[in-house]
This record gives C-alpha cells, sequence and structure tokens, in this order.
C-alpha cells in the first residue's frame, strides 16, 4: 500500500520540534491563567488549554465537568485570547466535549484569534472532518490516535468478537501496545485474559488495522496524530513514523522521553517541565548542527 506523505506543518528554524506546556506546568494551577502566565514567560511555542462548556453555554477552561458554582471560578475561554492575542504563542485547545468544537471556532474568530496559532484536539474525532470538510481550514487538528483507532474498529466490526470489540471500544490503545514495553503490564493490569485474547489478533488484521489508521489521517486532513507516552517506542509508533506522519506526544516529563521524542523529530511534545524541554530541544539542535558542520569540514 502506498502511502502519501502528509505535508509537515511546523517548520520552525532547522525543523524543531514544537514545545507545549501542558495546562498545570512548572507547578501552577491547572486550567488557571497562572500556567497561561508561565508559559509566556519561559518561551514556549504552545500552551494546552482544557475546554469545556459551562450549564449556561459559555466555554471555560476546564479539564473536568464541574458543579455551576466551580464553573463560575473558571475563567472564560474569551479571557485567554484577550491575554495571548499580543504574542506569536500557538494555542492547544483540548476539547473535553463535542459541544465545544464548533463554539471554540467561533469564538476564536470573534475575538480575531488567528486560525494559524490554533491547535485541535481532544474529543474531535475522524467523522467531524470527515463530514465537515472546511473544518481542516479552520485550525490544525491534532487527532488523538484512540479516536481514530474507535473509528477503525468500528469499520472493522464483523472481524472482532462481541466480548474483544467491546474491551477494544473501551480501551482502544490496547490493541496497539507492545505486550513488552515498560508500562503494559500497568495498562493491562487485572486484563491476563484479555491480553491472551488482544495477542492473538492474527497478524493479517493488524496490519489491516495499521493501514487504516495511516489511511483515515490522511483522508481527514490533519496535522499530526496525538499520542500518549506509553506508545513511544511501540512498534505501532514506529510504523506511523517511518510513514512520515507527524506525531504528538503528551504528557512527555521525563528528560529521557523528551530526548527520545526530539531524537524522532516529533512534530510536537506537550509537557509539564516546558522550560527543560527547551533547553533540552537547544542542546539537541545545537549538537545536531555541531555534528553537521563536521561531516561538512
Amino acid at each position: 500500500m502506498n502511502h502519501v506523505v502528509p505535508e509537515r506543518i511546523f517548520e520552525h528554524h532547522m525543523n524543531k520540534t514544537m514545545i507545549t506546556a501542558h495546562s498545570g506546568c512548572e507547578g501552577t494551577g491547572i486550567d488557571t491563567m497562572d500556567s497561561v502566565e508561565k508559559a509566556l514567560e519561559i518561551g514556549a511555542d504552545a500552551i494546552e488549554i482544557d475546554v469545556r462548556t459551562d450549564p449556561f453555554g459559555n466555554l471555560r477552561i476546564s479539564h473536568d465537568p464541574l458543579s455551576l458554582e466551580s464553573y463560575l471560578m473558571k475563567n472564560l475561554l474569551e479571557e485567554v485570547f484577550h491575554r495571548i492575542m499580543p504574542a506569536s504563542i500557538k494555542v492547544n485547545f483540548d476539547l473535553k466535549e463535542k459541544a465545544a468544537l464548533y463554539k471554540t471556532l467561533e469564538t476564536a474568530e470573534t475575538c480575531g484569534f488567528p486560525k494559524e496559532r490554533m491547535i485541535l484536539t481532544g474529543t474531535t474525532a475522524p467523522d467531524d472532518l470527515l463530514d465537515d470538510r472546511e473544518l481542516s481550514g479552520r485550525a490544525d487538528f491534532f487527532l488523538n490516535i484512540s479516536h481514530v483507532l474507535k473509528y477503525v474498529y468500528i469499520h472493522r466490526r464483523e472481524e472482532f468478537t462481541d466480548e474483544l470489540f467491546t474491551i477494544l471500544m473501551e480501551e482502544p490503545l490496547m490493541l496497539v501496545i507492545d505486550e513488552d514495553i515498560p508500562g503494559a503490564d500497568v495498562y493491562l493490569s487485572d486484563a491476563g485474559m484479555i491480553r491472551q485474547k488482544l495477542f492473538a489478533v492474527s497478524k493479517t488484521l493488524r496490519e489491516k488495522i495499521s493501514e487504516d489508521t495511516l489511511r483515515v489521517f490522511q483522508e481527514t486532513r490533519a496535522k499530526a496524530l496525538n499520542l500518549p507516552k506509553l506508545l513511544l517506542d511501540t512498534r505501532f509508533m514506529n510504523m506511523l513514523n517511518a510513514a512520515g506522519i507527524p506525531l504528538s506526544f503528551w504528557t512527555v516529563n521525563d528528560p529521557e522521553q523528551i530526548n527520545r521524542c526530539l531524537e524522532l523529530k516529533v512534530c510536537n511534545i506537550t509537557t509539564r517541565t516546558p522550560r527543560s524541554a527547551l533547553w533540552f530541544r537547544n542542546q539537541y539542535w545545537y549538537n545536531d548542527n555541531i555534528a553537521k558542520r563536521h561531516v561538512i569540514d
């Protein structure tokens, strides 16, 4: 199967990996303006903002559903736009519910926020981009790999047993986690029989799922696939990387994993330690340039 390599969108100087400050970065409060201010202060390329609608239909920065009283204590999304408008920082809107998709886009347009600085992740699924072809032109979409896999599983429904299909719809990553990678035991804990069923899936079906994942990504015209750090250095990740799919990883705080992402030249790292990630990136690209100069000389 021939795959078209998607257009690379993050052509930073020296094609640097983008560093996104996770909500609550550097010890600030989660879903607070303090977190936004910290990201601006340290010079992160982007900041992650969790988005939900309150009972009145207003967009607020919140990861979890809250009571009305608690929602009213959260900042409105308009406040974020107004604060960061003068800067050049991008914003990764992690949408926590479907209702926030069009509302976020409309709020950005009303505030005059440039679409080139908007990244949407979270609940956005392949269906959204395939059903509305105009969406991909209004922001950059990073599709969460779990939503892409669910879409693929649904379209191959007849090839799974009912039990396995139910498991995969609840935990879509289970089929693409290598049995021997660090963290697999934790992810598959208390699931001995499930593990046996998952790793008994035929090689042919696994290959079809991998090919479908690439095809769906290309058809949606998304800009990147968003993966949890658990999938770093899995066979599945290697397949995506080899196909030229831009990869974004969250939430990568460990220095060793940050450096691994830099080596892979992923398009984005979302981290709670953006200050150190920026430092590692600068060191990585400095050393890389020195090495290239020695080769030229």
